[in-house]
């Protein structure tokens, strides 16, 4: 496990918040959320000990204790991160609102109203689950969300075909009232074809659901939390806090084994 006075953990990535496309230096295209699914996750994983990078798009919020912060604005920005520090780490729960289109060009300035009709060319942005999907190593852990008009009624059967297609290991549904609250009715899929009807909860209670049931696939898949360092982790002296703020690129950090526990779903109490 590493010599005396020595720790070892594993990093988890987790995205959170929206993306912000410039049509100029005044305007944008964007969405309501608020960053507060992705930020209670990488909490809780801080909690049981993952060593987390937390990618945000534009959130107030405050950064969880002991999390490394990676800011960005745009869903080309938000993508570069993540394919640096994927590879990098040991499972990725991806939370973040990405906007599916951004402006074909960006005006320098700002737009000058004319009186007249304007059409905005946009053209679609990458599809950052999707590319980690198709990346991902043989004991990773792969976790995304899936917001349907439906809700957990009516989008069951997309969010299956999106857990299929983007090689997801569990997936998420929820509906656009979870934009912005603490609370929402959210349902669950894994790559078992199993559904869990979570009902309405807490964004807390969620994330730390949602970390053991990581926990648990890697468990099953025969990863062993306790004893592996994979992909390329290192190994840091002493009880060091990261820095809250860094960089894409700065993610090597210390480690810590986590045991997976069970996967029955933590409702709130009041």
């Amino acid at each position: 496990m590493g010599r005396p006075g020595m720790e070892t953990r594993f990093k988890m990535l987790v995205t959170a918040g929206p993306t912000v496309e410039d049509i100029d230096d005044v305007r944008y295209i964007s969405n309501r959320g608020s960053g507060r699914m992705g930020f209670e996750v990488a909490r809780a994983a801080a909690r049981r000990d993952w060593d987390v990078i937390l990618v945000a798009g534009p959130a107030a919020l405050k950064t969880p204790r002991g999390v490394r912060r990676v800011d960005v604005r745009s869903a080309a920005e938000m993508f570069d991160a993540c394919r640096r520090i994927f590879p990098k780490v040991q499972a990725a729960i991806m939370t973040a609102a990405v906007a599916d289109y951004t402006p074909a060009h960006r005006s320098r300035g700002k737009l000058k109203k004319s009186g007249r009709p304007m059409l905005l060319r946009l053209v679609p942005t990458a599809d950052i689950l999707a590319w980690m999907g198709s990346r991902k190593k043989a004991g990773q852990i792969l976790a995304g969300f899936a917001l349907e008009a439906g809700g957990v009624s009516g989008g069951r059967s997309e969010a299956a075909r999106k857990l299929r297609a983007k090689n997801l290991d569990l997936i998420v549904l929820n509906g656009p009232e979870s934009f912005g609250g603490k609370t929402a009715a959210f349902s669950a899929f894994d790559a078992e074809g199993r559904w869990t009807d979570l009902g309405r909860i807490s964004k807390a209670s969620l994330a730390s659901w949602l970390v053991r049931r990581v926990e648990a696939a890697a468990a099953r898949r025969g990863t062993d939390l306790r004893q592996q360092i994979a992909f390329g982790g290192k190994l840091r002296q002493g009880n060091n806090r990261p820095k809250d703020r860094c960089s894409a690129e700065d993610v090597s950090v210390r480690f810590r084994p986590v045991p997976a526990s069970g996967s029955s779903p933590t409702h709130p109490s009041t």
